[in-house]
């Protein structure tokens, strides 16, 4: 479920959209996991994207926090952010700065979502 764009409110809530109870915000990189003042302790996932050198092409993934993770469930692979395409699209895990967090291609992501919501319901 996303915002209602129209309210004032919403617009500059610290979210997105929920989808299973959980947080998410939608960015158009990642400088929000180095940039000073970003909180992301209230948020349960970010929907952006990562640039694939070898293949010279923008990647859409979700990066979510361990917890989030554990609500679509799976195996992960500990890396270096910046290995982190090399292994797509396998579930990798990595620590930047004192966070850490699970990071999957948008489409599997999705899938995943759409299967729990379907056993949910």
């Amino acid at each position: 479920m996303s915002h209602e764009i129209t309210s004032r409110a919403e617009r500059f809530s610290a979210y997105d959209l929920t989808v299973l109870g959980l947080r998410g915000d939608i960015k158009y990189s990642t400088y929000f996991l180095t940039a000073e003042g970003t909180q992301t302790t209230e948020i349960d996932f970010f929907i952006t994207r990562l640039f694939d050198e070898i293949k010279a092409r923008w990647e859409k993934v979700v990066f979510l926090t361990p917890a989030a993770w554990t609500v679509i469930n799976g195996r992960t692979i500990p890396v270096a952010l910046q290995e982190a395409v090399s292994e797509f699209p396998k579930a990798v895990m990595v620590n930047i700065g004192l966070e850490t967090f699970v990071i999957i291609l948008y489409q599997e992501w999705k899938e995943r979502i759409l299967k729990k919501g379907a056993q949910n319901e």
